[in-house]
């Protein structure tokens, strides 16, 4: 099977330190992928150049083609989707707008949003709240739901079950668990290694902004 992603001597930097060293992998369409190391190790930098958010060199391609070049909202155009640790969400609005605004036509906005927050019924019932008066919890299902509602191919996660009670964490697995068998590539940014490893089949190890394969 041809890649969906790949990275070839893929190196990012902050500020003048570089924080990713010439990483080389590829995910292929349908792939869960782990990224796991210690604070520090250059995991969320990782992601973060792949979504044009950070400098970076080397060789990046999305199906085939050089995105190097490219900004972060053609990239999402072209099928990479963000679930960023801090989550992003713009404190004014309410979630359902956040998730309107993440619509990527402007046809049947109102029924994909709808259809979306029916998978967590708790935020669907807070659809009107303000973004930052939800839970830390609710912020990380609005924060999944603006990704997947931008129909990626490949969904970037970073940190997904960070602060999520365990029955919440549970349903998330069962969710990306599902969005694999439908074909979405998934690379998966944890510090809970057993969490990451129940979804992926393949993991990476970051040290110092090295890669060692488990």
């Amino acid at each position: 099977m041809s890649a969906l992603l790949e990275l070839e001597k893929f190196s990012v930097t902050r500020g003048d330190a570089v924080v990713v060293r010439e990483i080389s992998l590829s995910v292929a369409p349908g792939e869960a992928l782990a990224v796991l190391g210690d604070n520090g190790a250059g995991k969320s930098s990782l992601l973060a150049g792949i979504m044009g958010l950070a400098p970076s060199s080397g060789a990046i391609r999305l199906n085939g083609t050089d995105i190097a070049s490219w900004p972060t909202h053609r990239r999402v155009r072209a099928g990479l989707g963000y679930c960023p640790d801090h989550r992003g969400l713009f404190p004014g609005l309410t979630g359902r707008e956040v998730l309107l605004a993440a619509c990527p036509g402007p046809t049947s906005r109102a029924d994909a949003v709808e259809l979306a927050l029916r998978t967590f019924p708790e935020l669907q019932r807070r659809a009107e709240a303000p973004s930052w008066q939800l839970s830390g919890g609710e912020q990380q299902m609005l924060s999944l739901l603006r990704a997947l509602i931008g129909r990626p191919r490949l969904l970037l996660l970073d940190e997904p079950s960070l602060g999520l009670a365990p029955g919440l964490r549970e349903r998330l697995a069962g969710l990306l668990a599902d969005t694999v068998t439908r074909g979405i590539a998934l690379v998966v940014v944890e510090q809970d290694a057993g969490f990451a490893q129940s979804l992926c089949r393949r993991s990476i190890f970051l040290r110092q902004g090295l890669m060692a394969t488990a």
